[in-house]
């Protein structure tokens, strides 16, 4: 089967455009801002802390033994869960103390997700 010289060409376009494309960079959202997904923080300690109200103020994540926490501000949208599951604030708390992932804002610093691994 024989390619025309004018489909061998748009071919040849397309793979030149599919590899000059910046693969991996941030593609913008509809709105025009780039979107810049989460960053994350694994740990051996993962707790969070509510205020009186029983809404989550902090999360804290020790990353290894003998590191010093890093503890973040939730986004006030905070996401909750236990592996895949999505969980309240009580299960948070008994939770807690236990290993985990932060998924945080890369320019805000705010925790997005916060994964409770299981015991």
């Amino acid at each position: 089967m024989k390619i025309s010289e004018m489909k061998l060409a748009a071919l040849g376009a397309v793979l030149v455009a599919l590899l000059w494309s910046p693969i991996g960079s941030a593609q913008p959202l509809p709105g025009g801002a780039p979107y810049v997904p989460p960053m994350a923080a694994e740990g051996v300690n993962l707790e969070v802390a509510t205020s009186d109200a029983g809404v989550i103020v902090s999360v804290r994540i020790t990353e290894c033994d003998g590191c010093l926490p890093r503890t973040f501000l939730p986004r006030p949208d905070v996401e909750l869960r236990a592996g895949e599951k999505l969980i309240g604030v009580r299960q948070a708390l008994a939770a807690s103390g236990g290993a985990g992932t932060v998924l945080y804002s890369a320019e805000t610093e705010l925790a997005e997700v916060v994964i409770f691994y299981g015991r």
